[in-house]
């Protein structure tokens, strides 16, 4: 394998700092194009540089690895969001009944949700089982439209 040729003698560049701070061991990886891009956008937007949004992200990805079933859980409860949404039409953000159903979905998805089926249930089924709540919320009319007191309640 080839090494890489320094532009720094070992050291030699800014410390990290914060957070960060003692971060002394180097990846070197290689991404697509519009990866790299996307990570500059969310640098330059949220400050920072591309290795501390790159460690973020990946301590993020090794919680998830290790955490099989919260993993999941979260991609649902983003399928939730993404069903709703275009059932619809309407961000959850933005518009009240979408933010009400949205939210029975998720409740009622989380008390479905055990440890025993989260192993059983293939993807296929988790989806199914999603849409099948969004459906019934955006087709039951009034009864999913609740307001936010009513849904933490």
């Amino acid at each position: 394998m080839a090494s890489i040729k320094r532009k720094r003698r070992p050291g030699g560049g800014m410390k990290p700092r914060g957070p960060y701070a003692g971060n002394a061991r180097m990846i070197v990886i290689r991404v697509q194009p519009s990866i790299r891009e996307g990570l500059e956008k969310v640098v330059e937007k949220d400050g920072g540089s591309m290795s501390q949004h790159a460690q973020r992200a990946l301590q993020r990805y090794v919680w998830h690895r290790e955490r099989p079933h919260v993993n999941r859980l979260t991609d649902a409860v983003a399928f939730v969001a993404s069903q709703t949404e275009k059932r619809l039409g309407h961000s959850i953000m933005d518009n009240p009944r979408a933010s009400a159903v949205f939210a029975k979905a998720v409740a009622q998805l989380v008390a479905r949700y055990t440890a025993e089926a989260s192993k059983d249930t293939d993807l296929q089924q988790l989806a199914d089982l999603i849409a099948g709540i969004v459906g019934a919320l955006v087709d039951g009319g009034a009864d999913a439209y609740l307001t936010f007191g009513e849904v933490t309640r």
